[in-house]
């Protein structure tokens, strides 16, 4: 039984491309923090994935 919280894509079951991932730091506050999450989703409106806060 899976939990009715917590999801994953599991991209290695079907996605056999290649891909790149960025990390990125930020000494900002919460509030900061969630402004350029937004932005970045707002310029590169990612396929997965909700947006907004994530209520933690």
């Amino acid at each position: 039984m899976s939990s009715l919280k917590t999801y994953a894509l599991r991209l290695n079951n079907w996605f056999k491309g290649e891909y790149q991932i960025h990390i990125k730091e930020y000494d900002v506050s919460r509030d900061i923090l969630q402004l350029i999450e937004d932005n970045l989703a707002y310029e590169l409106k990612p396929a997965f994935g909700k947006r907004g806060p994530n209520g933690k």
